[in-house]
């Protein structure tokens, strides 16, 4: 089972607009230990960024994007495996809340491509939702995922692609290993050995 999901980093400019609430910390929680609201809200801003990745593996909907997160994503023993940044917050009333900040993922698999299919794991699907965007969101849940990678599942190596986030992932030690044609773009396959970790 492939999820052709890209693993990219948005770049975001500064807000310009004043959030009616104060961050106070981004905490980063596996999938398994947060609400289903959050889930779905996860599902959705999944599809809506990337419907066509989910249209090829006949995934029509948000509502069957959060099947998928909680079919595949919930054992927090072995990947697959969903990470979730979250947003402590208080609003305007004083209260604290939590919200949906960004995610990230390992997965088996994320290039149907015969020559990597035998490579694993891959780092996919991280994106920050853009009102959090340029606030350490997507560094955060990288070092999350490269920690439990080559920390708790014990892997010796893991895997991304990108068309145009290389430099991003150079910091985290990721060597550029080929460049293909994917999705009509030159697309950057990238490597991460656990000697070259780098966070």
């Amino acid at each position: 089972y492939q999820r052709r999901v890209r693993a990219l980093y948005f770049l975001g400019a500064h807000l310009t607009s004043h959030l009616p609430f104060v961050i106070r910390m981004i905490s980063v929680k596996h999938v398994s230990e947060v609400t289903e609201t959050i889930v779905d809200q996860l599902a959705n801003s999944y599809y809506q960024e990337w419907p066509d990745c989910y249209q090829d593996l006949k995934i029509f909907s948000p509502e069957e994007t959060a099947l998928d997160i909680r079919n595949r994503f919930f054992n927090q023993e072995t990947y697959p495996s969903q990470l979730v940044a979250l947003a402590e917050e208080i609003n305007d009333d004083g209260v604290k809340i939590e919200r949906l900040a960004g995610g990230a993922a390992l997965d088996v698999t994320d290039l149907p491509h015969p020559e990597f299919t035998i490579f694993q794991p891959w780092m996919i699907s991280v994106f920050v939702l853009p009102e959090y965007r340029s606030r350490g969101v997507a560094v955060k849940l990288i070092k999350e995922i490269i920690n439990l990678n080559f920390g708790r599942y014990g892997q010796k190596e893991l895997f991304l692609w990108t068309h145009d986030h290389h430099r991003l992932y150079h910091r985290f030690g990721f060597r550029e290993i080929k460049t293909i044609q994917y999705l009509g773009q030159d697309t950057i396959i990238m490597r991460l050995d656990k000697k070259d970790v780098q966070i």
